[in-house]
């Protein structure tokens, strides 16, 4: 969802994936949780300020890992995360095209 709005209705794709589900799915992968209901709530259904805090986590988390990660996810949630580390508003025109990605060096 772009922007964060919880009182928005989110679409049929967003479909919430609890985290025994991935770890099962992925078990080569690391699930991170910061103790937040996001893994039954869904991040879309956060508001602006809670979305910038878990995202803040995240990116420190990341930084400390000193190795490449790939977070695989909707547009309107890339860019939430490219305003947060672009530090500049972005709009729904700026989400990347089908299939297109963003690649930052932290």
């Amino acid at each position: 969802m772009f922007p964060q709005n919880p009182e928005w209705i989110t679409l049929a794709c967003d479909e919430i994936y609890y985290s025994d589900d991935v770890e099962e799915l992925y078990k080569e992968f690391e699930v991170i949780d910061f103790n937040e209901d996001l893994w039954t709530e869904g991040i879309n259904t956060i508001n602006e300020r809670l979305f910038k805090d878990v995202a803040e986590r995240f990116i420190d988390w990341i930084k400390k890992l000193k190795s490449t990660v790939y977070v695989i996810t909707h547009d309107g949630t890339i860019n939430n995360y490219r305003q947060i580390l672009e530090e500049r508003n972005l709009t729904r025109t700026d989400f990347l095209k089908e299939t297109e990605w963003y690649k930052l060096i932290l």
